[in-house]
């Protein structure tokens, strides 16, 4: 990647500043800038000399190990973390640039905001040493923030007003990924940037002459003077294995190394959690890589070496480890990276092992990866039984999805199943309520696509995407499957005897009766969604099914609100002519958590991302993934060949549980739903104004009976508009986008501006009944108004009825024009504003009593 087009973006990066003694000299050298003080203070020109830090070892320099090979106590690995470095491996390789490029100097007050209108910037190269003579404003207690860029950065000069302005600039992390962590020439080394945030600073004049003190004062000794030393922006981790494992006399070969919850881009200043100080945010954008495995050699035996850069990624520690053996995914903080390597038995590649190494330094507390720090392990794989004493390691020995499930459920185009949880289904069936009775019916517009010639049939099944249980961090919510063409331990396809189908060719079923589809998802995760589809003989989809991986069970029968359990709970919304109907759910379908109240989730933005759900076009069952993101953002562009996670969105990952799948979209015009079937990824819209997806336009969501294409779980539906009445003052069911109706228990349209506006990017508490205590909880999840764009992310939250138009929108403009309010559409206008093409949430109403 050429480095002139690096984009600023959010930040998630970490910085800390160092100073130690530089002793090389040279002639003085001046930036040149226009300092000017907002306030009229007085300026102090201080002379200084920069440095480099010398790279920082995560080993303690008192040990050459951090961990026992302890044997006897059940490990299956040991992980030595080196206190020096290998020898270099050539007598040309550079570990430093060979001067300071593009230098920012940077000078803010102590609460952040700006001390000078303008940034000083030094074009260029600056020699180590040489004395730069820059003006600062006189200050008793100050943030200074020097920055080099490195070679060939884009806009050298960083003109940022604050702190806070300055923690959002970010760069992909590819710029750093082109400089080899060994045998780096000069040249290459140039384009590393080096960082220095000193965040107590006294800038003083003494006998003319400008200094930079520490405000803290020793008695003994006085001021002492601040010397600069930047930091290598990146950290460096260096694995060194050995693998040789034997298990019942039957060898397994290391396969793969994945470097799992990396942070995707480098900040040059990091924004640390208020609570524990860790950054970056659990809501930033995380990545997986992959390194090449040698093949062993004649004995069985593999050694083989990787090194890479990577960002900052501190969490906070865990007092409660206290070895290695207890550096597993229990304790690990979220979002802590680490290091995965599976190993295939020879004989059924099916049988892996998995081993998790977490990064950190020699405590076995930590969990850090830390600016200029060198992490190099070595680590030796020594077991000869199946380690199940070591939590570190997983033992794969997959069954198939249909063997010990019997669990047959009712159909729906989404199933709730629990983290572990297994069920099967006959996918040509399809459970509604008809005349008020349940009924299993044929899904009639599945069984005719099936019957074409031209179709097949379903003859196999797949694992489509899934997500991660904490947005791009954690576990995949559905497991890895076996192999790229073997999903059997997810999902599987069986005759109607539930003999597993073996053979694509002798399958082709196109009836209810003929077949089953189990399924299995994995255990231990906190829930997420995904997607498995049946194929035809033709290779394209015919049907897909969403998975709601979640503990949120609510009875689809009775009456009445149930509010004691959190996984049981349902609302029945009463008031505004809504007295009769049927009990809701609690949160939006796909949402992992429902609210009822601000305590969950006043400055936890997980816990409110968890109640935003997946979104959906207007009359189409495919669910989309929506924003994940404690920033508001108004407007976010997918791109047609993005191949990284997305900055705001929630996003999807592939059968394998770390393969990035891009959002695509097209906007060519409307499609028919057997296209858009056959592309669940894809969203649709009809550039014609009329902003239609499907042609013809087939409303199926209309009507009193539950539809084919309904999204909603068995014994759900989606609501109508009419539904949400109850949580509006009066009757709001033929409101208008510009006829502003007042949320339940709020007196006036000024007072829900204020209540709104307060709620900031924590959603609405809505009051649903007659009793001022129950609430309901909406998250401002934005909206996807085209196939390459979400926007209104933390600004506003839209529900979807099952009539044409919006069940009623909520939210705060932040300063601009359109809606302060909650609001409902009418039934037949969408007035220019949504239209079937938009994804929107959903939040199920019971289907019958």
């Amino acid at each position: 990647m050429n480095r002139t087009n690096i984009p600023l973006l959010p930040a998630t990066l970490c910085l800390c500043a160092a100073w130690l003694v530089c002793t090389t000299t040279a002639c003085t050298d001046r930036i040149e800038t226009d300092t000017v003080l907002p306030d009229g203070g007085e300026t102090v020109e201080v002379n200084v000399r920069l440095g480099f830090a010398p790279e920082e070892n995560a080993a303690d320099a008192a040990t050459d190990t951090r961990t026992d090979t302890g044997k006897d106590k059940g490990q299956a690995f040991s992980a030595q973390l080196q206190a020096e470095a290998n020898t270099r491996e050539t007598t040309e390789e550079y570990t430093t640039p060979d001067g300071l490029y593009e230098l920012n100097v940077m000078q803010f007050k102590a609460d952040g905001t700006s001390l000078l209108t303008t940034s000083t910037y030094k074009s260029g190269k600056t020699d180590i040493g040489s004395v730069l003579s820059i003006s600062l404003a006189a200050s008793d207690d100050c943030q200074l923030v020097i920055i080099a860029r490195g070679k060939g950065a884009s806009s050298g000069a960083i003109g940022t007003t604050t702190i806070s302005a300055l923690q959002a600039l970010s760069f992909d992390r590819d710029v750093i990924d082109a400089i080899p962590t060994s045998g780096a020439t000069q040249e290459q080394m140039n384009a590393m940037p080096y960082v220095l945030h000193l965040k107590h600073v006294k800038v003083v004049k003494e006998n003319s002459v400008g200094k930079l003190q520490s405000p803290d004062v020793n008695s003994d000794n006085g001021p002492q003077d601040v010397r600069l030393m930047l930091k290598r922006l990146a950290a460096k981790v260096t694995v060194n294995w050995n693998y040789g494992v034997k298990v019942n006399s039957e060898q397994y070969t290391l396969k793969q190394l994945l470097l799992q919850s990396i942070p995707l881009k480098f900040n040059y200043i990091p924004t640390p959690s208020e609570k524990d100080g860790s950054y970056p945010d659990p809501m930033d954008q995380y990545t997986a890589l992959t390194a090449t495995v040698d093949a062993p050699d004649e004995s069985g035996a593999q050694k083989g070496s990787y090194s890479f850069w990577v960002p900052a990624n501190v969490r906070a520690d865990n007092p409660a480890v206290s070895s290695e053996l207890l550096r597993s995914k229990d304790n690990a903080p979220s979002n802590s990276s680490y290091l995965t390597f599976e190993a295939v038995n020879n004989k059924n590649v099916n049988k892996k092992f998995r081993y998790r190494l977490y990064i950190g330094d020699d405590n076995p507390q930590n969990f850090s990866i830390r600016q200029n720090t060198d992490y190099i392990y070595n680590i030796d794989f020594t077991h000869t039984t199946i380690p199940t004493q070591d939590r570190r390691v997983t033992y794969v020995d997959p069954i198939p999805a249909s063997q010990n499930n019997n669990n047959f459920v009712p159909t729906a185009n989404c199933f709730m199943v629990k983290p572990g949880g297994s069920f099967c289904f006959d996918p040509f069936l399809f459970r509604r309520v008809e005349n008020g009775e349940r009924k299993d019916v044929e899904n009639t517009v599945l069984t005719g696509w099936a019957k074409d010639t031209n179709r097949g049939g379903i003859c196999y099944v797949k694992v489509e995407w899934q997500t991660h249980e904490n947005g791009d961090a954690g576990e995949p919510v559905l497991g890895i499957v076996n192999s790229d063409t073997d999903h059997t331990n997810i999902v599987q396809l069986a005759d109607a005897d539930n003999n597993p189908v073996t053979s694509v060719s002798t399958a082709g079923y196109t009836e209810p009766g003929q077949c089953r589809i189990h399924c299995r998802v994995a255990p231990g995760t906190t829930g997420g969604n995904g997607l498995i589809a049946a194929y035809g003989a033709d290779n394209k989809i015919l049907w897909s099914w969403h998975l709601w991986v979640t503990d949120y069970n609510p009875d689809p029968h009775g009456d009445a609100s149930v509010l004691d359990d959190p996984n049981k709970r349902k609302q029945k919304y009463v008031g505004n002519s809504a007295d009769d109907q049927l009990p809701m759910m609690d949160r939006n379908l796909g949402a992992l958590a429902g609210y009822v109240d601000m305590s969950a989730v006043e400055n936890d933005a997980i816990a409110r991302s968890r109640a935003g759900g997946t979104m959906y076009q207007r009359g189409r069952k495919d669910p989309f993934l929506g924003s994940f993101s404690t920033k508001t953002i108004t407007s976010v562009t997918v791109g047609a060949n993005n191949t990284v996670p997305v900055d705001g969105l929630q996003n999807m990952y592939g059968p394998d549980g770390y393969s990035f799948i891009p959002r695509t979209g097209s906007i060519s015009g409307a499609v028919s739903y057997v296209t858009a079937y056959q592309n669940p990824y894809k969203s649709y819209s009809n550039g014609d104004g009329n902003f239609e997806w499907a042609s013809p336009n087939l409303n199926d969501w209309d009507g009193n009976v539950k539809g084919f294409h309904d999204p909603s779980p068995a014994g759900w539906r989606i609501p109508s508009i009419a539904n949400f009445t109850a949580l509006f003052n009066g009757n709001a069911t033929n409101g208008s986008r510009t006829s502003l109706q007042i949320p339940r228990g709020i007196s006036s349209n000024d007072a829900a501006k204020t209540f709104i506006e307060n709620s900031e990017n924590k959603g609405l508490l809505v009051q649903y009944d007659d009793n001022a205590d129950h609430k309901t909880f909406f998250w401002m999840t934005g909206y996807c108004p085209n196939p390459t764009q979400y926007v209104s992310i933390g600004q506003y939250g839209w529900i979807l009825g099952r009539e044409r138009g919006m069940a009623f929108l909520f939210g705060v403009a932040n300063g601009s024009s359109p809606y302060y309010n909650l609001t409902q559409k009418g039934t037949t206008n969408e007035n220019n504003m949504w239209f079937s093409r938009d994804a929107h949430g959903i939040r199920c109403i019971q289907e019958a009593k």
